[in-house]
């Protein structure tokens, strides 16, 4: 659900407000500083509340992962929706939500304050994948929300960082394109990659 959020919300800034709630499914994602840890990762620029120990869930008697609970501009909870839901009709469903609230004067339009997460500090932000390339005595790191690729000797010292828009010549020439999907095994390389999750 979250690149679908994450669409809608850049795509509605001025009429949707998107407000998180986690509960977790395992007790490690419990805590408050696992989750920090996922807004992050995530990129999520939206509130997330942490109802460890589900007070909300049984508030708003959730019974699935995913819940989306559909609250107007007024406070009141008009729809509910469990499970997944494509881009489409969701954005569908916006539509015409928007059309209702703005012909009654109570959409507020104003841009609702947002803070992203920041990761962009650090010399790594969640590196995902790593390939050693030891006939030259190099170390590939795909630095994930940096969207970046730095190339290193075994000693770590850092040796060229390329963006995303050099990614396409790395696969292409170099053919570590499993270096750049998600986390596991790279079955092109047949080798362990370790996961920075």
């Amino acid at each position: 659900m979250l690149p679908q959020l994450r669409k809608l919300e850049e795509k509605y800034y001025r009429e949707l407000v998107v407000i998180g709630v986690h509960s977790a499914k395992f007790t490690g994602e419990m805590e408050t500083a696992s989750l920090l840890q996922a807004i992050l990762r995530n990129e999520l620029s939206h509130p997330v509340v942490n109802d460890n120990h589900f007070l909300m869930w049984a508030k708003y008697a959730i019974r699935a992962w995913p819940t989306l609970i559909f609250i107007d501009p007024r406070g009141k909870i008009i729809g509910k929706h469990e499970g997944e839901l494509l881009y489409e009709t969701f954005d569908d469903l916006l539509k015409d939500m928007i059309e209702v609230y703005t012909e009654s004067g109570i959409l507020d339009t104003r841009p609702f304050p947002k803070k992203a997460g920041n990761t962009y500090d650090k010399a790594l932000a969640f590196p995902g994948k790593l390939l050693v390339d030891a006939d030259n005595s190099r170390l590939f790191i795909y630095d994930t929300n940096h969207n970046r690729i730095l190339i290193t000797g075994l000693d770590g010292q850092n040796l060229q960082r390329y963006r995303r828009i050099f990614i396409w010549f790395f696969r292409r020439r170099l053919h570590i394109s499993n270096l750049l999907s998600s986390p596991g095994i790279s079955r092109e390389w047949r080798m362990p990659l370790c996961s920075g999750y």
